[in-house]
């Protein structure tokens, strides 16, 4: 299956594609009604050069800087407004939009935006997990068998034991419970990483007597 965007092609320079209402740290922004004066102005000036402007679905993704994580605007409207003003939709991710609208205030105000919440952050741990899962499900998707790929990402020797000793190994158990997470998140499970539901299962297992091969 092609990519529908490079994907060496940071997000902000590609302009992806995005489901503002799937992702909570999203911020929707519209216009203040008559009356609210004071509110805070948008001035596209203000946005990185590499993003300045709005692109075709009204939306705007500011990079990460070293402190601060990155923010995504959505503007309901037709344009950005010249007076901010905010919706929050009432639902069960309304203390990760208030996290991230207090980061916005703060970029807005010329500090640092802040980290997104702990739990919207992805360990080196679980991030090293979720690359084995892409790993995995390239190698099927390529016809490589399970055993193939087990001896590259856990150890060579798995592809030259006997068959029924790679039947009774830990490994193939393993390497079953990462294709049928893998496969889970492919298929749109990937969205509870958005909304920062911990990862399900056997990924919080750290498995220290499978370790990946230098292959």
């Amino acid at each position: 299956m092609p990519f529908a965007l490079d994907p060496d092609v940071p997000a902000w320079l590609a302009h992806p594609l995005w489901r503002p209402d799937l992702d909570p740290e999203a911020i929707v922004v519209a216009d203040a009604p008559a009356g609210f004066s004071g509110c805070l102005a948008f001035d596209q000036r203000d946005l990185p050069a590499s993003v300045r402007g709005v692109d075709r679905d009204s939306a705007v993704y500011i990079p990460a800087s070293e402190v601060s994580a990155s923010l995504r605007i959505w503007f309901a409207g037709d344009a950005p407004p010249s007076r901010l003003a905010v919706m929050l939709p009432m639902d069960a991710d309304l203390d990760i939009r208030l996290h991230s609208l207090r980061r916005m205030h703060g970029w807005l105000t010329r500090k640092e935006a802040g980290p997104a919440m702990r739990q919207q952050q992805i360990s080196a741990f679980h991030r090293h997990r979720f690359i084995l899962m892409l790993r995995i499900l390239d190698g099927l998707r390529d016809g490589a068998t399970r055993r193939e790929i087990a001896s590259v990402i856990f150890n060579r020797d798995f592809r030259s034991i006997a068959a029924v000793d790679w039947q009774n190994t830990s490994a193939r158990r393993h390497l079953a419970r990462l294709i049928a997470e893998g496969r889970d998140y492919v298929g749109g499970g990937y969205r509870r990483i958005l909304r920062g539901v911990p990862p399900k299962g056997q990924l919080f297992r750290n498995v220290t007597h499978e370790r990946p091969s230098s292959v």
